[in-house]
């Protein structure tokens, strides 16, 4: 997708400036760049697509030279530039034809067009041929003077699937020595001549960016999980190399450089061999905003970590970190350079900014005045504003409110001005102001919060803010007016969250008092007794531990099957947990009906139930599945068969002949009120009734094979974690718990269904029923070591940290569902006499 900007830059023969780096100039576009484009610049012009319009702009004078906008209900998506004019790729609203036209370089006057159809895609124009599809699955090559198509190559292949319809490229074609080079969205990569089309040569498994050296007539593609030099005209593989290059690809001093997987690395062209390679971030991150260019004898590089420039021997010129180094640099001349963002052109020179007052004044001074330029500085400038501290808070929160007020100013006003921008900065001053404040000014923010109308996206944040870090000295007055007078029943959290959070938070004797009452009061919105069950013991003093104490429960034995499900409620809703498919009455005139439900740990399970006293009753459970739609990819997701038909013969109709009086089905040796095919998912004996002869039988038994025993201090710590995570939640399906190498099996309350102890070796190898279904509706749950997403220390091994004199414990706990269906809770718990009790709970990550 760089090609031609790299090119431009290389052509001018500018060697790219030495740090330190001041910005000079920020110039705001009313609307983003298209989609995944990259400007095309030449001389001292960038062209490039916003709001649907093409646009040149000026970078040496910093203005807008000229906008052309298609007519009616047309949008320019991409564009392309030769020596006299510029190509715009325009497609139109619904179903019609599209264009490319030729518009003057110069003047944007409209000149010519040619009709196109298909996907968007990106175009290039070299030698009088503009290179662009023109419909689907069609390259094309297009006569310049004329703007009418000289050839058309079919480059895509039918996959077949519906779902496979972005016929495009993936980057702009490669013109270079009369051969175009494309990479197209079927991971092939071609090469064409560019006055006929014919295609040379093609490699399939290619998704990286393509670079030619054309005096060695050498191309470099990727091909499978590797790197391939072949010749630019036949094909022919010269050499093959390891590595990838998917974050960028050129030449450099003699080498193919490539950036793929945070590795720069420099091959020789003709050999392919490595002529040195240097490691700029962690090897198993990618995607982002890395970039590459080539500017006379200096390589830079921007990887996810940092950003670097490179001599022609691999040796680092210098180095600025990747979150404050600048972005993509478009345009060079002298000691001067001009990048984008996309949504901003930012012009840069070799210098220093002033120092930093020593005084609070000439700091507050400072921030305010580049806190309310906030949408011009780039991150470098952002990070020297954080690091004035408390000086810059109010400033900051000034910047956040104003960009609050456009945000609704603008709001669907797209034909102004695109306010994402507003609601983009709201969200990053948030940011800066999340890692500086820690309580002080809370009134001058809670002034600044109360000005803004309610509802608005910076009141909502700096709220939420001051809920999390303000000083309960100065806020709970504030928070506990807001929800004082609200009846309990009402106090929704996600309507009061701010408030709620910072009162559950707040050691203030009538903060704590309220969330007390809130704790006790069973018809309150359980997400707020949970923010007052887990902060409390913390906050609250004597009162509040007692408060805790008196609403955590032991262990409880499972509710019948009958209401675990919900049987009550049952109806036809494919949008329920447990629904009906079916109904039928038998020769007595008992209604029966064929139903689905989790109960026993995957969403697609068959039961039947039959009807007494106007009650649903008796769930048996089918053994059948049906072939779920959730992992409709999975190689095990098949189809079952029971006496010669398929599950979905049985769901059709034959149901009821085939599974109602059914021994297999009903069949319970133990008579423990779980038939055999439950335990057998279950994986509990079927022949005993007790399976770990605990007193409880398997029935209603929360841990059906743990027996409860007195627990170790550690133990204790876990089962109190365990039971304040799950403690308000309502999820009775059954449960993994995948307890740590060498732990022996213990019971913890909390879950509201069966959970059944594993370790990691059984859960991996899936040996039992429960584990085959992963993403079905069993949950995994387990603990895990508690550590910031920043920390790139080794794990320690331990799963729970300490403090020093062992009173103190952090631990994660997740639960996960599947892949992307997981949860990490932080949680701390600390000891009261010899009771652990957690003091501190909240989300850290989600999947």
């Amino acid at each position: 997708m760089l090609g031609v900007l790299l090119l431009s830059i290389v052509q001018q023969g500018q060697t790219f400036p030495l740090p330190p780096f001041v910005r000079e100039w920020t110039h705001l576009l009313d609307r983003s760049m298209g989609y995944m484009e990259t400007p095309t610049v030449a001389g001292s012009s960038v062209y490039f697509t916003s709001g649907g319009s093409c646009v040149s702009f000026d970078v040496s004078a910093q203005r807008v030279d000229w906008t052309w906008r298609p007519r009616g209900e047309q949008y320019a998506r991409s564009v392309a530039v030769d020596e006299d004019s510029v190509y715009v790729l325009i497609t139109a609203s619904g179903e019609g034809p599209g264009w490319i036209a030729a518009l003057d370089r110069a003047t944007g006057e409209h000149k010519r067009s040619v009709r196109r159809s298909g996907e968007d895609s990106p175009m290039a124009a070299q030698d009088g041929v503009l290179v662009a599809m023109t419909e689907p699955r069609t390259l094309s090559g297009i006569d310049t003077a004329k703007m009418e198509i000289i050839w058309s190559t079919e480059v895509f292949v039918e996959k077949g699937e519906e779902e496979f319809k972005w016929w495009a490229l993936r980057s702009p074609p490669v013109i270079s020595n009369g051969q175009v080079y494309i990479n197209t969205w079927e991971f092939e990569t071609l090469a064409l001549d560019l006055k006929t089309g014919e295609i040379f040569w093609k490699v399939t498994n290619s998704r990286s960016q393509v670079a030619v050296a054309d005096e060695a007539g050498v191309v470099l593609v990727s091909q499978g999980g590797g790197l391939v030099g072949r010749q630019v005209k036949s094909g022919q593989v010269i050499w093959r190399a390891d590595g990838d290059a998917n974050d960028y690809a050129g030449v450099f001093a003699g080498n193919f450089v490539t950036l793929g997987r945070n590795i720069v690395r420099a091959l020789d062209i003709r050999t392919g061999s490595l002529s040195w390679s240097v490691d700029v971030g962690d090897q198993n991150m990618s995607g982002g905003y890395q970039f590459g260019l080539v500017a006379d004898s200096t390589l830079i590089i921007r990887s996810m970590d940092e950003l670097v420039a490179f001599s022609p021997t691999g040796a680092r010129k210098w180095t600025v970190p990747a979150d404050i180094g600048f972005s993509f640099p478009i345009w060079i001349q002298g000691d001067k350079f001009v990048c984008t963002d996309g949504e901003r052109f930012l012009g840069y020179r070799t210098g220093e900014y002033d120092p930093i007052p020593d005084s609070a004044a000439g700091r507050q001074e400072l921030a305010r005045s580049m806190a309310s330029q906030y949408v011009l500085l780039d991150n470098a400038e952002r990070a020297r504003l954080k690091s004035m501290g408390a000086d810059a808070i109010l400033p900051l929160a000034e910047a956040m409110a104003e960009n609050g007020r456009l945000y609704d100013k603008y709001k669907g006003r797209e034909d102004e001005i695109d306010n994402f921008r507003f609601y983009s900065l709201v969200m990053d001053i948030m940011g800066d102001l999340a890692g500086i404040f820690y309580g002080e000014h809370t009134d001058g923010i809670m002034q600044i919060a109360e000005a803004l109308p309610k509802g608005n996206l910076a009141r909502d944040n700096l709220l939420r803010l001051l809920a999390d870090r303000g000083d309960p000295a100065h806020s709970t007055s504030y928070f506990l007016i807001q929800v004082a007078d609200i009846p309990a029943d009402e106090l929704e959290f996600g309507k009061f969250s701010s408030a709620l959070t910072s009162l559950a938070n707040s050691p203030e004797p009538e903060a704590v008092e309220f969330m007390i009452g809130l704790l006790q009061n069973e018809a309150v919105d359980s997400r707020v007794r949970e923010l007052a069950y887990v902060n409390l013991a913390r906050v609250g003093g004597a009162a509040g531990l007692k408060a805790v104490l008196a609403e955590r429960f032991g262990r409880r034995l499972l509710a019948p099957l009958e209401k675990r499900m919900k049987l009550s409620e049952l109806v036809e809703d494919s949008e329920r947990r447990t629904a009906i498919i079916d109904t039928r009455k038998d020769d007595d005139g008992t209604l029966w009906a064929l139903i689905t439900s989790d109960a026993m740990g995957s969403y697609s399970d068959l039961w039947i139930v039959h009807r007494e006293n106007d009650k649903w009753v008796q769930p048996l459970f089918t053994g059948l599945t049906q072939v779920s739609r959730r992992i409709r990819n999975r190689p095990d997701n098949v189809e079952q068969s029971y006496k010669g038909y398929s599950v979905s013969d049985i769901v059709a109709g034959l149901w009821f002949d085939l599974l109602v009086g059914e021994k297999t089905v009903s069949s319970d040796r133990d008579g423990d009120g779980l038939t055999d095919l439950m335990e057998e998912r279950l994986g509990t004996d079927p022949a005993d009734p007790d399976t770990d002869d605990d007193g409880t039988g398997d029935l209603v038994d929360p841990w059906p094979m743990v027996k409860p025993r007195t627990l170790t201090n550690k133990e204790a710590f876990f089962a109190a974690v365990f039971e304040a995570r799950y403690h308000f939640d309502t999820d009775v399906s059954p449960a993994i718990f995948t307890g740590e190498k060498g732990m022996e099996p213990f019971e913890m309350p909390g879950w509201h269904g069966p959970v059944i102890w594993t370790d990691e070796e059984r859960r991996s190898n899936r040996t039992d029923k429960l584990s085959g279904l992963w993403e079905e509706g069993v949950a995994f749950l387990g603990f895990e070591e508690a550590r910031d997403f920043d920390d790139d220390s080794p794990p320690s091994g331990q799963t729970i940290t300490w403090n020093e004199d062992l009173s103190e414990g952090t631990v994660i706990i997740s639960t996960y569902y599947g892949g992307l269906n997981g949860t990490g809770y932080f949680v701390r718990a600390k000891k009261f006499g010899n009771r652990w009790v957690v003091i501190e709970m909240y989300m850290q990550y989600i999947s």
